[in-house]
């Protein structure tokens, strides 16, 4: 009896025992290869943080001989394409540009702060890295699309720069020799698009009859903003309080609405706002504008809502008029480097003027039109 026990005992720790040996082979494997890669990641991490290119392509040469026959590359590709440029080695970029389809994506698990490091300093120094490329021996083909990237992510060059630079070369290039890399790796051509929010007080200034019962006013707007390319587009609200300066009497049925000194009258617009870009750089905006609307002007009388259909309307019609867009950038949050997905976000500040027209009133008595300017702190997303 006490022989079968302590074979079942043994029996069961058999298991525990095979687990702890794995235990200890799996602690004491160490993948050299690895190791190494990380540790010299780290040094050229270093060695960047310092300027130091020379020792910089040492590291690299030796971790992409190290791994050139493994299963794991040392280097993701953006990272590689990036190092060359900085270290001006034009060959090893346009091969790589070329085998873009052909590349190991299997990398060694490591922190991605060196493809971080490495766009931005070739961002810093796209201006040097252009001439540098320009002076090699490369194809005109490659330097063409090298060109190109390196003015995308230039933070200072403007979007169409990048967009003409990248149509010249599709229509002088037909040929499939760097199509993957162009198509899969290189950004798209740029919309410039932006999409804003403001909000803002401004200005209404009746004329004529309407003008004479209610004189200019402070007015509160709010906008919604999308820019794209040279077309301006903005879905906008503006609402005021006028006073009345002309009291007056209203017969309605066997009722009489007595209207006094300075009584309140609510004026309401929105609508939409489309135009084309005169001038739309970095810092400012000039759009010509036409818009369509909606607009009224009632008494406010009834403090129950259920009683506003009661109110007296001086007009409640569509109408139609012409403006002036003008935008000044004042902030921009600039990412520390440039990305292909994010937005740019910014600050900036919009002065509006324009002149609406109310296309039919229900008081004939008090008939006018309905200039305005209306100025707004805008908060935007994209490219101003």
């Amino acid at each position: 009896m006490r022989v079968k026990i302590l074979t079942i005992l043994l029996i069961a720790l058999l298991p525990f025992q095979l687990y702890s040996q794995i235990e200890d082979e799996i602690r004491a494997y160490v993948d050299t290869s690895e190791s190494m890669v990380q540790q010299g990641r780290l040094l050229m991490l270093k060695e960047l943080n310092q300027n130091n290119l020379g020792k910089t392509r040492e590291i690299y040469d030796y971790l992409t001989a190290l791994t050139k026959d493994g299963p794991y590359a040392a280097f993701y590709y953006n990272e590689e394409l990036y190092i060359n440029m900085l270290t001006n080695d034009w060959e090893t970029v346009d091969k790589l540009m070329m085998d873009y389809d052909y590349r190991n994506d299997l990398v060694y698990q490591s922190s991605r702060d060196l493809a971080v490091k490495t766009q931005a300093m070739v961002s810093i120094n796209s201006q040097s890295l252009t001439e540098s490329c320009e002076k090699s021996s490369i194809d005109e083909q490659p330097k063409m699309l090298i060109r190109a990237l390196l003015t995308y992510l230039d933070s200072d060059e403007h979007d169409d720069k990048y967009n003409a630079l990248i149509s010249a070369y599709k229509k002088k290039y037909q040929n499939q020799k760097y199509e993957s890399f162009e198509k899969k790796f290189m950004p798209v051509k740029n919309i410039i698009a932006a999409w804003s929010f403001s909000l803002g007080s401004g200005m209404v200034f009746p004329t004529g009859d309407l003008g004479l019962d209610f004189p200019e006013n402070v007015a509160i707007n709010f906008g919604m903003d999308v820019n794209v390319n040279k077309v301006y587009a903005s879905l906008y609200i503006q609402g005021s309080s006028l006073k009345l300066q002309r009291p007056f009497y209203v017969y309605s049925g066997s009722d009489t609405m007595k209207f006094a000194f300075d009584e309140k009258f609510a004026y309401f617009e929105g609508g939409l706002k489309g135009g084309y870009f005169l001038i739309r750089n970095n810092t400012f905006q000039l759009a010509p504008y036409v818009s369509i609307l909606g607009s009224s002007l009632k008494s406010t009388k009834y403090s129950d809502p259920e009683d506003d259909d009661l109110e007296y309307e001086i007009f409640n019609s569509f109408a139609y008029g012409a403006g002036l867009h003008s935008e000044i950038k004042l902030y921009e949050f600039k990412k520390k480097i440039p990305s292909y997905g994010n937005p740019d976000t910014y600050l900036s500040f919009k002065l509006d003027a324009g002149y609406n027209k109310i296309a039919k009133f229900k008081d004939k008595t008090s008939i006018g039109d309905i200039p305005y300017f209306m100025a707004a702190l805008v908060f935007g997303l994209g490219k101003f």
